[in-house]
């Protein structure tokens, strides 16, 4: 999650802070676990950064 959230302003420059902080309880667990990953159903190669960058750009709001 947070190599998704340092990406998000790092294209968009949108403003921000990144801030880490212990989530607990099943939630905290199910996501330090990883399993609302589908690492088994991967569909292609694309990484966050790419999709944003190419969204963004033909939307006309970047590059």
């Amino acid at each position: 999650m947070r190599d998704l959230a340092v990406t998000w302003p790092k294209i968009t420059g949108a403003p921000g802070r990144v801030i880490e902080f212990p989530l607990p309880g099943a939630m905290g667990r199910y996501l330090r676990g990883e399993l609302n990953l589908a690492a088994d159903r991967r569909a292609g190669e694309q990484t966050f950064e790419a999709w944003l960058t190419i969204r963004l750009a033909k939307r006309g709001e970047y590059l």
